[in-house]
């Protein structure tokens, strides 16, 4: 992302008068219908803007957009989940309310100061924003729902869950051995807001959370954070969480040398970016028992091909790139949004803008 021009981390706030502050289009992380394609409630409304008589708020679907419709004022905030760069999106059934990016890039003009996205990965949308424009990505937006779907892929795998029910089913009484997280080793590839939300579970269960991130300084949430040395640290992981965004450091980071490097009892997840992952390694890795199991829900294609060999690998839990969805969404998004233009009126910095250099 270095070739990113993003400087303006404070934004400077307009002059007196209405700050015009549009929501456009459907969070993705949203699992029920919006006939209309808006979302906001009576509720969000109101906290909108109870945080200043100068928030003007406008909302318009996709389909005003895509139509060419125009906001009544021309924003000066955003708040948004775009297809971005990705245009093969931009018809996609299961994306039927993103905002497509051509859509956003129309709406950027001299008045717009920053952009919310309701996205935590920034490679799809921050291309496609003007240099004046700053970048807000979802901060904690889906962690708590990230976290709970991957201790429910744990507990299924550890606790045998789908063989109990399949004997069940069968009218058989059959005792079998299972295992439990206490005491177990959880190896964090990205302690960030993600992967923090998945430690904070992970210790009430009593388990043992390392992280990694590129800094090292100790963190509440984790026995051990490392800057790196992911090889040394996977012989002790039972479970490897990578909850990584894409970047060119992070692509193919975990590939058959390193999943080689795991106990055989190892279960793998992957809740970042489907590139962290090499996903023909992890299918080899599967049939021939150099792990037990994994849970991926983020894919290099998605959706997910009828004919890739995932599908069919053993011991694998595959979900939709959904493991975030909640309705609890919404309110965080609103929240987040309310907060940062609190920040935007006093003049301060906002939360959630990208370290573009990083690429995250």
């Amino acid at each position: 992302m270095a070739e990113l021009n993003h400087s303006h981390v404070v934004p400077q706030l307009s002059a007196d008068g209405p700050i015009h502050v549009l929501v456009a289009g459907v969070p993705y992380s949203y699992s029920r219908p919006f006939p209309d394609g808006t979302w906001l409630t009576g509720q969000h409304r109101e906290a909108i803007k109870a945080v200043s008589p100068r928030i003007n708020l406008m909302h318009m679907s996709r389909d005003e957009l895509a139509a060419g419709a125009e906001p009544a004022f021309p924003p000066e905030v955003i708040l948004t989940e775009t297809t971005g760069t990705a245009t093969e999106w931009d018809d996609s059934e299961w994306l039927r309310y993103l905002v497509r990016g051509r859509d956003i890039q129309r709406l950027q003009g001299p008045n717009l100061r920053w952009l919310q996205s309701c996205s935590h990965g920034i490679e799809k949308v921050a291309p496609i924003l003007a240099p004046h424009v700053t970048m807000v990505r979802a901060v904690d937006i889906h962690s708590a729902g990230l976290a709970e779907s991957v201790l429910a892929a744990m507990l299924l795998h550890s606790k045998r869950l789908l063989r109990r029910v399949e004997n069940q089913r069968a009218h058989r009484w059959d005792m079998i051995e299972y295992g439990e997280l206490h005491g177990k080793t959880a190896v964090v590839l990205g302690a960030g807001s993600l992967g923090n939300g998945f430690a904070k579970l992970a210790r009430a269960f009593g388990m043992r959370v390392v992280g990694v991130r590129r800094n090292p300084e100790p963190h509440p949430l984790y026995d051990e954070m490392h800057g790196g040395g992911i090889e040394d640290l996977l012989p002790r992981a039972d479970f490897l969480i990578a909850a990584l965004p894409k970047t060119p450091e992070t692509v193919d980071l975990v590939t058959a040398k390193q999943l080689a490097l795991l106990p055989p009892h190892a279960f793998v997840v992957n809740i970042g970016r489907g590139e962290v992952l090499n996903e023909a390694d992890l299918a080899a890795a599967l049939r021939d028992g150099t792990i037990a199991g994994a849970y991926l829900d983020v894919f290099v294609q998605e959706p997910l091909g009828e004919d890739s060999e995932l599908w069919d690998a053993p011991n694998l839990l595959i979900t939709p790139h959904d493991a975030h969805f909640s309705a609890s969404v919404g309110d965080r998004n609103v929240d987040l949004l309310c907060e940062n233009l609190r920040h935007y009126l006093a003049g301060e910095p906002l939360r959630g803008v990208p370290d573009f250099e990083a690429g995250y």
